[in-house]
């Protein structure tokens, strides 16, 4: 849009439409990256990674202290 501005001359007048797009979308963004469910997300993923990282990891960790499965 900044480009077609520019091009014909009316870059204060696109720059005004892109400025009220953004204060019209702003509320409805804001909303879903504040809400409850995306700090629930982000724990619930973060808990997955923890899972996966632990299970590659705790064998050499283990094996590393000298345990052994068969005696």
């Amino acid at each position: 849009m900044i480009e077609v501005g520019e091009q014909t001359g009316a870059l204060d007048q696109m720059l005004n439409k892109i400025g009220a797009d953004f204060y019209r979308r702003g509320p409805t963004s804001r909303r879903r990256t504040t809400s409850p469910h995306g700090a629930g997300d982000d724990v619930g993923i973060g808990g997955m990674v923890r899972g996966v990282a632990h299970s590659m990891y705790w064998p050499i960790f283990d094996f590393g202290a000298g345990k052994s499965k068969g005696t």
